[in-house]
Parts: C-alpha cells; structure tokens; sequence
C-alpha cells in the first residue's frame, strides 16, 4: 500500500494504492488538528504506541474509504 500526502495551509490531499484499487481523497483540517498532526508526526516512532487520541487522529489521515490490507495492524 502506498499513502502520499499533499499538504498546503489547513487542506490535505492523500493519494494513495494498493495492488487492486486507487484512489485521492481530500481533507481540511482546523488548526488545532494540524498542530496534533505536526506533534504526532515529530514524536515518531514513540507516538506510534496506542492511545485512543491518537486512533482518532490516524482516522483522520487514514479515511475509511480506503481498503486496508488484512495483515496491517490497526490501532
């Protein structure tokens, strides 16, 4: 599965594909989701750990239109 993320101001678009689909989604977000974005992104890997916060955030940046491979661990 490959994620690409487009990034400019609050908007955020993700292309992404996997071996049987593709596909582009779009999102905005306000501007205390960018800085959760930023501050999880920067804590990496630790912020991988599980958190029920960070489950909301990986869902923003992950939409459940996108079909996940079976054998990859979801928080």
């Amino acid at each position: 599965m490959l994620l690409e993320y487009w990034v400019s101001g609050n908007r955020v678009a993700l292309i992404w594909c996997t071996r049987q689909s593709y596909g582009i989604e779009q999102m905005e977000f306000s501007s205390a989701e960018k800085e959760n974005v930023l501050h999880f992104l920067r804590e990496l890997p630790e912020s991988l750990r599980p958190s029920g916060a960070k489950h909301s955030l990986l869902s923003r940046l992950i939409p459940d239109g996108i079909p996940l491979p079976s054998n990859l661990d979801t928080f």
